[in-house]
């Protein structure tokens, strides 16, 4: 990175205290739906509201930045630090972009966004599973038996109605056979 002066700060400096705020050692990997409620809540930490698009889990060598309308998110960007560290980085650029559209991307506010999204992580136990949601793990049962239950209850229901419909029979037979009766004498 240039050694380009602002404020009083190198830019390398600048990003030194920022990554410093990170906790030492290795990360947790964060899930799918981890990542996706880490980058909506960044996002709207940075920018004061929802962002408006949807969010679609990526994967790969691909970013979490957003395109044509949907922010992709990749939980586990393949460069040298990914996951965590990768996502807030990507987001805090975002943010910063939008926010300061004719400022550097690597400005000295990119650097206090990106600390403060970083202090925000770390402070609110995400490394440490917070936003993970309980999964609906509801056992399913096999397809067989599903259809096997259907198939009784659809049976109930034939028989129910053959019954009404053999009791609506006896009734309109009665009624004719009254009436046949009524005409011939």
């Amino acid at each position: 990175m240039a050694q380009a002066k602002v404020g009083g700060n190198t830019a390398r400096t600048r990003y030194v205290s920022v990554n410093g705020k990170w906790p030492e050692g290795p990360l947790s990997k964060p899930t799918g739906q981890e990542a996706i409620s880490a980058v909506k809540r960044l996002y709207r930490l940075a920018m004061g509201k929802a962002y408006a698009g949807k969010f679609v889990l990526t994967s790969g060598r691909r970013h979490t930045w957003p395109r044509h309308g949907e922010y992709r998110v990749n939980p586990d960007q393949s460069n040298d630090w990914g996951g965590w560290r990768s996502m807030v980085h990507g987001v805090s650029h975002y943010c910063h972009r939008r926010l300061h559209p004719v400022k550097s991307p690597h400005d000295f506010r990119h650097a206090v966004l990106e600390r403060q999204m970083i202090e925000h992580v770390v402070n609110n136990g995400w490394l440490d599973g917070a936003l993970l949601r309980p999964e609906k793990n509801k056992e399913k049962a096999p397809l067989i038996e599903k259809r096997a239950e259907k198939s009784k209850k659809l049976f109930e229901r034939a028989e129910r109605d053959l019954a009404a419909a053999q009791k609506r029979l006896r009734k309109w037979k009665a009624k004719v056979k009254y009436y046949d009766t009524r005409l011939a004498a």
